[in-house]
């Protein structure tokens, strides 16, 4: 994951984007269409660091439309504005 502030420098997607698509969570069905491995360096530690498996993530990418439909473009536009 980028740091906060920061994109992914291959995908240039931002933390939100990429957290959105390797965490279950409401806006994915909960099913992340990206797989990622949280390490932990200790077996104990609360937190760890998030590895997204990039052949996913480029999978993930190439799978989607070249161009949006209208509707969907201005959703993501709104979407972007509110970040």
């Amino acid at each position: 994951m980028p740091k906060v502030g920061e994109r992914e420098p291959i995908t240039n997607l931002s933390r939100s984007s990429i957290d959105r698509l390797v965490r279950p969570q409401e806006c994915n069905d909960f099913k992340p269409p990206v797989a990622s491995r949280c390490v932990r360096i200790r077996g104990d530690a609360r937190r760890g660091t998030r590895l997204i498996l990039l052949s996913s993530l480029l999978g993930f990418i190439s799978r989607q439309p070249r161009q949006l439909p209208a509707r969907d473009a201005e959703i993501c536009l709104a979407e972007q504005a509110q970040v």
